[in-house]
């Protein structure tokens, strides 16, 4: 199956959203969350969206990210509440800048 126009990584073209993610969180050195992840990666001109909501493609990506990679490189941080994460708490970070390491 084909990469969408938004997800492709070829010279000239817009870069996958998980490589965005990626360049966006070592050039900031600190853990964020998806929206300021997608802001960033916006206004650098890393991806270019085919869609209305790019924040949601992106806190999708990031997930199935961390959910299917055995050895993800980013991975997600949040603060625990009574049955998911406390809301507004997930940031995402570089898997070997973080120590404790969330699973979805």
């Amino acid at each position: 199956m084909s990469a969408s126009r938004s997800d492709r990584a070829d010279h000239g073209r817009a870069a996958s959203y998980l490589d965005a993610a990626v360049a966006v969180l070592e050039a900031i050195g600190r853990p964020l969350t998806a929206r300021e992840i997608t802001d960033e990666a916006l206004r650098r001109g890393l991806i270019r969206p085919a869609g209305k909501t790019p924040e949601a493609t992106m806190t999708a990506r990031l997930y199935v990210h961390a959910r299917d990679d055995p050895t993800p490189r980013v991975v997600r941080l949040a603060e625990p509440g009574p049955t998911r994460a406390r809301r507004n708490s997930v940031r995402w970070a570089l898997a070997e800048a973080s120590a404790p390491r969330s699973r979805c």
